[in-house]
């Protein structure tokens, strides 16, 4: 009997829907672009390692919120990665564990809405994974998403990341759904 409470115990703690994978959350965020006009996103290899990479990062730190020098170890990350990328952007979800969800979370905010649709992006990768977050079993997502190469064919032009740094200072926990976006120029 006792095995029996420790099982039911642990199952209890991992959500209902957690099949969703990183070819699910780029299937409905290559979806959302369609319905926008933009064109797909290709799954790289490269930036779903240094998604898994910023996804450690997270993990490592208990938090998804977002800290001082995390654009610096995203464009730390996809150097390690080999990634060469003209800009990148980063998503980051908490609590949510369904692709439609997240995705639809993300399209509710404006900066993380961007990184989604953004016709200078071109690719992506992501990591997911069940994690101890604020002293809670949850599960994480992390999306990167890259523009061209430099010395490739031009991206439309992009803003600064002073609307990250805007969202960063006002970065607040939504009951169980933690989202927070970086988007670094190089």
């Amino acid at each position: 009997m006792r095995w029996l409470l420790i099982v039911l115990g642990l199952l209890a703690t991992v959500p209902a829907g957690a099949a969703t994978t990183s070819t699910d959350i780029v299937d409905t965020i290559n979806l959302a672009r369609s319905g926008e006009g933009q064109p797909a996103l290709t799954e790289d290899t490269g930036l779903a390692e240094v998604a898994a990479m910023r996804l450690a990062d997270v993990t490592d730190r208990g938090s998804a919120l977002h800290e001082p020098g995390d654009e610096e170890a995203l464009s730390a990350a996809a150097s390690a990665a080999g990634v060469d990328a003209a800009f990148l952007g980063e998503n980051i979800s908490s609590g949510l564990v369904d692709a439609n969800a997240i995705v639809n979370a993300w399209l509710g905010s404006t900066s993380h809405r961007r990184n989604v649709l953004d016709a200078a992006f071109s690719r992506m990768g992501v990591a997911t994974a069940f994690a101890r977050l604020d002293g809670r079993p949850t599960f994480v997502v992390v999306a990167v998403f890259a523009g061209a190469a430099p010395g490739s064919t031009p991206a439309p032009e992009r803003s600064p990341s002073t609307t990250v740094r805007a969202l960063l200072a006002g970065a607040s926990t939504v009951m169980v759904l933690i989202i927070v976006v970086v988007i670094v120029r190089r």
